[in-house]
């Protein structure tokens, strides 16, 4: 069978550079016109990866007009720049840090080498082993951080397809390359125009990847915007913690599981004292600070199962599955002592805060209201500003006394 090897590959720089402009387009956009400031990193590595592949393909293609140092120098080049940049934005894209020191020496060792073999001792066979060696390391290296995020069981179905089309072309590039040695005899460029058996299923896989590789990119940012947003809704813009309406639902579940297998669990309403003249007198900004502090000194003190959330203003809200009313007491007044001994700082102030908590514990099946579970602790919290902040008060959830509060 025999292969168009120029036509494929302006094929493939076509595909290569409109690719790049539809993720640098994506990622303009979405940044310009989006109403939600979500934040994908490694988009515009990506574009770039694929302009300069692009652009690698065209050197070389043009090799009959600008002569074997300067396409081979070029176009080789390129497409390493191209293969570490995809390895850069897909570093950045999972969190990791990108090993951005060997960048430049990769670069220019390749180069060098390339200019060797072209012009001091001509070999094609050497300037091929060359440039596709250290493209085979940068894709090894892309291929570690997929597998360690598979390990981890955080990959989505955008990167699982991106790893297993990474997998392929690097094996269809070792193979290609295992093969040439193997070959024991010198390579010539007419080998490469004329392909045949695995060099031309490494052709192939190269020419789909291309086709493939962006999509995976793409599925792969959908998963994660999809997430992002999750997170936007479901989060406090401010301070981290889960918005009114996750606390609600989850107050919701907690009851149904009482009821269903007799779970009980202890609800905790947690209100800053005296926070509308913090706000008047330092303004809000000094507000925000004093909000973060107080999240940021409450969060180690939870157990992992509990659930911590902003209900609005200044009033936060703790969840705590299968808790009886002594060790709800007891967290309760952890949270207030490490309230009251925070030093929150802003600029040249100094301020401090202190917290009333209410809470009910609620072991009773027949309690099936989250209003109901809301409004013992909300009253519990009444009691505690009234005996003079600062202070704990926890109420028993029952049967009975759920009647008289939706009675009332």
């Amino acid at each position: 069978m025999s292969l168009d090897f120029a036509s494929m590959l302006f094929v493939t720089m076509l595909s290569s550079l409109g690719f790049s402009f539809l993720i640098g387009a994506f990622r303009f956009f979405s940044r310009r016109f989006s109403t939600v400031s979500v934040q994908v990193a490694g988009v515009w590595q990506w574009a770039g990866a694929f302009l300069a592949i692009a652009f690698g393909i065209a050197f070389l293609l043009l090799r009959p007009q600008l002569g074997v140092l300067a396409s081979s120098v070029a176009g080789n080049g390129l497409l390493l720049l191209g293969t570490l940049l995809l390895y850069d934005g897909l570093a950045s894209f999972l969190g990791f840090k990108p090993v951005r020191v060997w960048y430049a020496p990769l670069l220019i060792a390749q180069s060098l080498g390339l200019a060797y073999y072209a012009s001091v001792d001509p070999s094609f066979t050497f300037r091929y082993l060359l440039a596709n060696g250290l493209i085979l390391l940068v894709q090894f290296a892309s291929i570690k951080l997929l597998w360690a995020v598979r390990k981890a069981g955080a990959m989505g179905f955008g990167e699982r397809l991106l790893l297993g089309m990474t997998v392929a072309v690097f094996l269809a590039r070792l193979g290609l390359m295992i093969d040439f040695l193997l070959a024991g005899e010198p390579l010539s460029e007419v080998v490469m125009i004329t392909p045949d058996g695995p060099r031309l299923v490494f052709l192939l896989v190269q020419a789909v990847s291309v086709t493939i590789m962006p999509v995976c990119l793409v599925l792969a940012v959908e998963n994660r915007l999809i997430r992002e947003l999750e997170h936007v809704a479901s989060h406090d813009s401010l301070t981290g913690v889960w918005v009114r309406r996750i606390m609600l639902d989850a107050i919701k579940r907690q009851l149904a599981a009482l009821q269903r297998y007799g779970t009980q669990f202890g609800l905790l309403i947690i209100d800053l004292d005296r926070f509308k003249p913090i706000n008047d007198q330092h303004g809000h900004l000094a507000g925000d600070a004093v909000l973060i502090a107080v999240v940021n000194s409450i969060r180690p003190i939870l157990r992992t199962e509990s659930l911590f959330g902003r209900l609005g203003g200044e009033e936060f809200a703790v969840l705590l599955p299968n808790c009886n009313a002594a060790d709800l007491h007891n967290m309760a007044e952890r949270i207030r002592a490490s309230v009251e001994t925070l030093s929150v700082h802003y600029e040249d102030l100094e301020l401090q805060v202190t917290v009333s908590i209410g809470g009910c514990q609620v072991s009773d099946p027949e309690v099936d209201k989250v209003a109901t579970a809301l409004t013992v602790a909300d009253r519990a919290l009444y009691r505690a500003k009234e005996s003079g902040r600062n202070r704990v008060e926890i109420d028993t959830l029952v049967s009975k006394q759920a009647a008289v509060l939706l009675a009332s």
